[in-house]
């Protein structure tokens, strides 16, 4: 079994000389590397001649930034900037990047840059990442802005909360699946404690236009920070804020500077990777002003930015989106409403603050960290864990926990299902351990379908071709019961490598209507309804 061939798309060109922005793009694509898959970054951009007259940065200063971070994180030919209009690319050939759309497994598309045509459209598994909880599903549902959602098969958000009964955001026809934003660990070992550094952060006063809905500003930082005004004069500490603000916002660059807000120039101090992360390194922890957008949704949205902190054992106090309900708060990290409780949480935090640099630490390990099969991970004290990939569903994998009972080493294995071999996008089941993994002390096995035997999985293809072209010969139109995470991947995958094959594209094919339905039957009786009346 191969190892999957992801594409990600984000903006790192884009918006040039913001190092925080490009490490959000970072994480992912070193993450999946980590894991063990093949990985290409593609970012979709205006040709030239617009780039050059659509923001402030050139369109040779652009690709030279995009340029240099592929070459200090070694992507080398995996990476490539693609004209949205015409052949021109930087990196890969036009010929090149047509071939791996013709052959990658999964896109992975941050915010939806890479807009979905027919050839992307060829991509099994297309992933929408939405990377502004809140804000995407305001535009798309109540503003009706098109945010690219179309023509991907799964949706999955940076909010936690989405959905649910404290979030009254609506979601509309999609269900989003959650996920916290990762942090290549890595790359992000812990930094010296600083007695005398700043509690710090990085921050756009606004980013874009506000959001109105039931009765409510949806809003950026800038109406969160004023509210929150007068931290510094509550607190013994500085604050040192890399804030990008317009000269034009001058009561507010008065009102800062008036309540002990140090401002400097984020493209000086963080406008490259590597300086952000030396800025990071060097605080003493951060000091967190969320969008008046995710605090009034309460998705339990949490930065990226933040996890960087908390990787370096920096303590980290930030405004609460409803992350207090998804992370441990309390050591390393402190949830606040008000001034006063952030600067409560700040003077806590100096009180100990070794324990709560180390308590950071471990957040982020557990947390925000990718951790690859059949290496071990310090997950408490004289504790390890190491994944075996079960081959069941993507990422399932049996779980060893090896820990010392006694002064005696005491090996525990639990796995949920096990899959079966030669799956088309799941590595198979792993049969033989590294030798010392071989002595269990415990196996802990679900055994729902223990005495289930299947057929041969290099059968389905065929299986698959003979059940629609059949019934589509006669007119039909197909329903596959399926479960909605594992089984439904696979099926895409398949119906996409028939699709692509032309093996379903005879005469009587065309127009037909296959349905995966996810074993709901309210949506197989909506299926067989709207099959009626096409009909």
């Amino acid at each position: 079994m191969k190892r999957l061939k992801i594409l990600v798309s984000g903006k790192v060109a884009q918006v040039p000389f913001q190092g925080g922005a490009t490490w959000a793009v970072l994480q992912y694509i070193l993450g999946f590397k980590r894991l063990g898959h093949i990985v290409y970054f593609l970012e979709p951009i205006l040709d030239p001649v617009a780039f050059e007259s659509n923001g402030e940065f050139p369109v040779s200063d652009r690709i030279s930034y995009f340029q240099k971070v592929c070459e200090d994180f070694s992507l080398g030919r995996c990476a490539s900037l693609v004209g949205l209009r015409g052949d021109f690319t930087v990196g890969l050939a036009s010929q090149e990047i047509a071939a791996l759309l013709q052959d990658c497994d999964v896109l992975v598309n941050l915010g939806g840059s890479l807009p979905v045509d027919e050839r992307v459209a060829r991509i099994p598994v297309r992933v929408y990442l939405d990377l502004d909880p809140g804000f995407t599903q305001l535009w798309s549902e109540v503003e009706r802005v098109d945010v690219g959602l179309e023509g991907h098969t799964h949706f999955v958000t940076i909010g936690p909360a989405l959905g649910s009964s404290t979030c009254p955001i609506p979601t509309g026809r999609l269900c989003w699946e959650k996920t916290l934003q990762p942090v290549f660990l890595e790359q992000w070992p812990c930094a010296r404690l600083d007695s005398n550094g700043p509690y710090t952060t990085v921050a756009n006063w606004r980013s874009y236009g506000s959001i109105a809905f039931s009765n409510l500003r949806y809003g950026q930082k800038a109406h969160s920070w004023r509210s929150l005004i007068n931290i510094p004069q509550l607190s013994r500490r500085e604050f040192l804020i890399a804030l990008s603000i317009h000269p034009g916002d001058s009561e507010d660059l008065e009102l800062l500077s008036e309540n002990g807000w140090r401002l400097v120039d984020p493209l000086e101090v963080a406008g490259s990777p590597e300086s952000y992360q030396k800025f990071i390194g060097r605080s003493r922890g951060e000091i967190a002003v969320a969008k008046s957008g995710y605090v009034h949704s309460r998705c339990a949205w949490f930065s990226e930015r933040s996890a960087c902190y908390l990787a370096m054992g920096k303590p980290v106090v930030a405004q609460d989106t409803g992350f207090s309900s998804v992370l441990p708060c309390g050591k390393g990290l402190f949830a606040f409403q008000t001034a006063e409780e952030a600067a409560t949480s700040i003077e806590e935090i100096e009180a100990d603050y070794v324990v709560h640099s180390k308590a950071a630490r471990e957040i982020a390990l557990e947390f925000f960290d990718s951790v690859p099969c059949r290496r071990p991970a310090t997950i408490g004290r004289d504790m390890t864990l190491k994944y075996y990939e079960a081959g069941h569903i993507l990422g399932s994998a049996y779980c060893l926990i090896k820990t010392l009972d006694e002064g005696r080493e005491l090996a525990v294995l639990y796995t949920g299902d096990m899959g079966r071999f030669d799956k088309p996008i799941i590595r198979n089941p792993t049969l033989e351990f590294a030798e010392e993994d071989r002595n269990i002390d415990l196996l802990v096995m679900e055994s729902t379908y223990g005495n289930r035997l299947h057929g041969p999985v290099r059968d389905l293809k065929k299986q698959l071709e003979k059940a629609l072209t059949e019934t589509f010969a006669r007119r039909g139109s197909v329903i596959i019961p399926s479960f909605a995470f594992g089984r439904t991947q696979e099926l895409l995958y398949v119906l996409s490598r028939l699709d692509a094959n032309d093996s379903l594209r005879k005469p009587w094919v065309q127009r037909r209507l296959v349905y995966l339905a996810p074993l709901d039957t309210a949506r197989i009786g909506a299926c067989v309804a709207e099959r009626d009346r096409e009909r």
